[in-house]
């Protein structure tokens, strides 16, 4: 740009500190008189009325001679003499009742030059002699725009009050505009960024549901009070009558203003003509005025229903002829036109405003960024200037980036500012007025824009609900899980799920990183903190490993991560165990519901049953079911588990599970027993329409825990759907992302804060509040530790009629299903099971070792006189123990392998005197055993599948023990045997052998660790276990567990030759 100091035409003085005047290239001319900077100012305003004229010729605009005729300041287009003692209510109360909706646009121009005067214009309802409700304005990157904007709301909210005229302001560049001015009680909602595009749809939202609140508002108070309410315009002029003031509450006019509307455009194509035409015409009579800004317009013109909907329009200055005569006729807004009419032209806030039926009207914005300056204040004095200091004289005025900087009255902080009307200060008008209208209202006024779901939700929001009171009664099990978006309705409410209510299961349904975790740990976190353990427990299987920080928490009583399957199949069975014994408490007691058992239960303590409300979390139901399916002994949970599913809310039992897709994961049984909860990337949804689909697949990665609102999912039409959000179980509130950070927003973890939260509701839970934290079977489990419970349980049993020995128990282990001690399989009538057991196992799986358990047994349970133990031992390895129990008086004999077929004749000779005198008795003696007398006999053999028929040193053992085992007298003596599962599968079929002898009595059967023979064993199929002394114990007399294999046992061992 040239300077004015090249110019041929300047003429430039210099001062000297002594006050001397040169005129270069002269030398000194003059001495200087001394002025005040406020004489100075008025002398220069008044010279800046002329301009230079040509040679010859003299020109004065008369129209220019009064002192008013430049462009007005902020303050002074609103007529307001002190900005500094303004208040609103000055102006408010005038206008308050009045339906006119003037407003000062501008400083009026005439033939390019300022007039000092305002321009104020009435933008109400035509209906009402104003010029129309809706208008678009254009402006290009340095018109002045966006502070034309900003000055049209403050004029606004400045004249009339916020029971008259609310704003709602949209600015799709997501720039500094504005800034501030969400503390103005006429802005009911602001949205500065749109990085996240559903923002787009959640306006057109908003804006659609405040005309149907509009609306039905009128309808109402029509009907209320019985005159006619056709548009918002009669309800205003009603209101202005005194009889109707405190009738009818304020209804404001909703100014909707959307700067870069063309980006709405952008976004919604067609539907934007279509959507917005609505918008217009309806919110025409209800109160709904949409102003629309653009840098362009032509968007605008190009879809003529939108357009023509358009009562007022202007143009601040553009580059292009064309822009200009789009919008107000005429080529008046082109830059070079603009330059060659206005006077000392300076670009910004520059606008014509074109009205029905009028020329273009030529006004200028307040550059609102201009200090304050009060009515004859003093000016700040700068001192006086450098020797030798240049300074050129300028006829710029406020928008000018060379505007004097002395307009305010000086203070330490602006005292020679240089940059007034070109930054926001403390003391600029924009910065002032904003603070003098942000007053606290006495008026009930109707907010419309909460925040948007990419805010991250947190207990902090939940909180705000209430929803972390605890619990109210035993059967409130709503479980708080976030926020629902109602755009439509202008609030949010809260995501949650009510599994009394509900198909009493859940199932969250999403891809990898879509949330599903976080939504359920949120689940756990929430109930622990509404519910007592005592009353809401957790069992938690955690396939991805997500979960463990909830572990700790006191209402989890079991917890089982990716590949601990031993905790796994505890936690299964004790799901099982459950399960059955409420089913039996609510037959036998003949209860009805959970809430029902709780409540008897405080009367009828059931140790067995610690647990309130059991919910079973599992989170990765793809990957479970992928490895029990891979197992044919963990096969059968995954039918199991739906059978749970399906019939467990009935008994309190219920469950919450992630997926990747939908309820369609499940096995068939459970499909409908679950409610369910979409994020991104679900498929398959049986359940959900195609707008709520589309939605889904739309959620950004980077905003995870975004799902819908169950009700919604067969919503037909897009606002239809209501979105929400699962909360991240972490209690501070996380500010909403900027705009900047919206553009690359990643997720973030929480991980650290969760883990902070779950230790805190951990600490605060004393000891005998926690719920008993179930364990996985012992890998080393000594038979002292089951001994004395067992023995307990033995005393308290109620005795049985007839032979002492029917009361007697064999302890074993420790059974999986439900933790307790599992002994020999026993039935107090002799004739419904077989007195015979077989344990199979590969050599070191624990086969010795359980028949020393099992001699321990029967010395702790029987006397010498009542039990006597024949040991077969062809491998001697139980000699130590021959030895001991002929010490204490329990062995009946002890055969090698030249005693053994002695021994079993002895053995059978017996069972046979024993039967003899049991002819002809009646059922009740055959029961009670009476018929015959005699020790119990246990005959323990180590090895039986190495006894054969005709061979050997003993050749007919084999045959002697198959004709024992037979036996169908019941008479008191028991074979108990090992072998491996090889020779159990070789001898099995040979009429002789003692194996298919213990099978076809249907013995009980023991299955250790296999080894390599993994062939079925009465439709079971044996495991390799890797814990010796566990296996699977197969009897008729033992249930299955839920997946249909036998419980496991935990063997005990016993070390020492001692009495127990």
């Amino acid at each position: 740009m040239t300077s004015a100091l090249d110019s041929d035409k300047t003429r430039y003085l210099v001062v000297n500190k002594q006050g001397i005047l040169t005129a270069p290239p002269q030398s000194e001319v003059a001495a200087v008189d001394e002025m005040s900077r406020d004489a100075a100012e008025a002398f220069a305003r008044r010279m800046a009325r002329y301009r230079e004229a040509n040679p010859g010729e003299v020109i004065l605009d008369t129209e220019a001679l009064s002192e008013n005729n430049r462009d007005l300041r902020l303050s002074e287009l609103l007529g307001i003499d002190d900005l500094d003692s303004f208040s609103p209510e000055t102006l408010w109360k005038k206008r308050r009742f009045d339906p006119r909706m003037e407003v000062p646009l501008g400083t009026l121009y005439r033939d390019g030059t300022p007039t000092g005067t305002p321009y104020i214009r009435d933008l109400g309802s035509g209906n009402y002699g104003g010029e129309g409700v809706h208008g678009a304005y254009q402006g290009q990157s340095g018109s002045g725009k966006s502070i034309w904007l900003e000055n049209f709301v403050l004029s606004t909210c400045a004249w009339h009050p916020p029971d008259k005229v609310n704003f709602m302001i949209i600015d799709f560049k997501g720039e500094a505009s504005f800034l501030g001015f969400h503390t103005i009680p006429h802005i009911r909602g602001m949205v500065n960024d749109t990085g996240d595009p559903e923002i787009l749809d959640r306006l057109a939202a908003t804006l659609l549901g405040e005309i149907e609140r509009r609306k039905r508002l009128l309808a109402a108070e029509q009907h209320r009070l019985g005159i006619g309410l056709p548009d918002a315009g009669k309800y205003l002029q009603f209101r202005e009558m005194p009889k109707y003031r405190n009738e009818l509450k304020p209804l404001p006019i909703l100014i909707v203003l959307i700067d870069e509307a063309s980006i709405f455009n952008d976004h919604y194509g067609s539907e934007f003509s279509k959507v917005f035409t609505y918008i217009v015409k309806q919110g025409r009579s209800c109160g709904v005025w949409i102003q629309l800004a653009s840098q362009e317009l032509q968007f605008l013109q190009a879809q003529p229903p939108l357009w023509a909907e358009m009562n007022f329009k202007s143009s601040l200055v553009v580059n292009s002829p064309s822009l200009s005569r789009i919008v107000i006729g005429d080529e008046s807004a082109e830059d070079n036109v603009v330059k060659q009419r206005v006077k000392n032209y300076v670009k910004g806030g520059h606008i014509f405003w074109k009205f029905s039926g009028s020329d273009p009207v030529h006004l200028r914005a307040a550059n609102n960024l201009a200090e304050y300056r009060k009515p004859g204040a003093p000016k700040a004095s700068t001192g006086p200037a450098p020797s030798g200091s240049l300074s050129t004289f300028t006829l710029a005025n406020e928008w000018d980036s060379a505007d004097d900087t002395s307009s305010t009255a000086p203070t330490p902080s602006n005292a020679g500012s240089t940059n007034d009307g070109q930054i926001r200060t403390d003391r600029s008008e924009i910065s002032l007025l904003i603070k003098k209208l942000s007053v606290p209202v006495d008026v009930d006024l109707h907010d419309m824009w909460t925040p948007p779901l990419r805010k991250t939700v947190t207990l902090h929001q939940l909180k705000a609900f209430g929803a972390l009171q605890p619990a109210s009664s035993l059967t409130d099990l709503m479980f708080p899980l976030g926020i629902v978006d109602h755009p439509m309705d202008h609030s949010q409410s809260l995501l949650s799920t009510d599994f009394t209510t509900n198909a009493g299961s859940v199932i969250i349904s999403g891809t990898a990183k879509s949330g599903r975790s976080i939504a359920l740990t949120t689940m756990i976190v929430t109930s622990a903190l509404r519910h007592a353990p005592r009353m809401l427990s957790w069992v938690i299987v955690d396939q991805g490993g997500r979960l463990a920080l909830t572990r700790d928490l006191p209402n989890v009583a079991g917890y089982a991560n990716r590949g601990n399957t031993d905790m796994r199949e505890r936690i299964f069975s004790e799901i099982q165990r459950v399960f059955t014994l409420r089913s039996r408490l609510f037959a036998t007691h003949s209860l009805t519901s959970t809430a029902e058992y709780l409540q008897w239960r405080e009367n009828n303590p059931q140790p067995a049953d610690p647990y309130g409300y059991l919910f079973v979390a599992i989170d990765g139901w793809i990957s479970l079911q992928n490895e029990l399916k891979q197992d044919q002994a963990t096969f059968g949970w995954v039918n199991g588990l739906g059978s749970l599913i399906e019939a467990g809310p009935s008994f309190g039992v219920h469950f919450a599970i992630t997926t990747d897709n939908s309820a369609m994961d499940l096995p068939q049984v459970a499909q409908k027993a679950v409610s369910p909860f979409y994020l991104r990337g679900a498929e398959n949804l049986p359940d959900a329409g195609t707008e709520a689909k589309k939605i889904l697949k739309a959620y950004p990665v980077s905003q995870p825990g975004l799902t819908l609102s169950p009700r919604t999912h067969n919503g037909n039409k897009k606002h239809d759907v209501l979105k929400a959000r699962f909360a991240v179980p972490v209690t501070q509130d996380i500010p909403e992302p900027t705009v900047a950070e919206i553009e690359h927003l990643e997720a973030r973890d929480y991980s650290d804060d969760i883990s902070q939260l779950c230790a805190q509701i951990s600490q605060a839970a004393t000891p005998d509040q926690r719920i008993p934290v179930l364990k996985p079977l012992p890998t080393d489990l000594p038979f002292q530790q089951i001994w004395p419970a067992w023995r307990r349980t033995q005393m308290r049993k109620t005795p049985l009629p007839g032979r002492p020995q029917r009361n007697i128990e064999i302890p074993l282990g420790l059974n999986n299903v439900d933790m307790t001690i599992a002994g020999l399989p026993w039935n107090p009538h002799p004739m419904l099971y077989s007195p015979h057991s077989l344990v199979l196992g590969r050599p070191q799986s624990g086969r010795t070792t359980l028949l020393r358990t099992i001699i321990a047994g029967i010395l702790g349970s029987f006397a010498p006189h009542e039990a006597k133990i024949i040991i077969l031992d062809e491998r001697g390895g139980l000699a130590r123990e021959r030895r001991f129990l002929e010490r204490e008086h329990y062995l009946g004999a002890y055969g090698d392998r030249e005693d053994t077929q002695r021994i079993l004749r002895a053995v059978l000779n017996e069972a046979n005197r024993r039967a003899q005198t049991g002819t002809d008795i009646d059922e009740t003696v055959e029961e009670q055993q009476t018929f015959f007398d005699g020790p119990t006999l246990f005959v323990l053999v180590d090895n039986i599948d190495g006894y054969r028929d005709n061979q050997g040193p003993s050749p007919k053992a084999a045959s002697l023990l198959a004709e024992i085992i037979r036996l169908r007298t019941r008479v008191d003596i028991r074979v108990i045997a090992t072998a491996t599962h090889r020779g159990y599968n070789a001898d099995s079929a040979r009429t002789a052998s003692p194996i298919a002898a213990l099978d076809e009595v249907r013995a009980h059967i023991l299955s250790l660790a296999c080894g390599d023979d993994r062939t079925k064993i009465r439709d079971v199929r044996p495991e390799n276990f890797l814990v010796p002394g566990r296996g699977y114990l197969i009897s008729d007399l033992v249930p299955p567990a839920a997946n249909g294999s036998p419980p496991v046992i935990q063997v005990a061992h016993f070390n020492g030759l001692k009495r127990p």
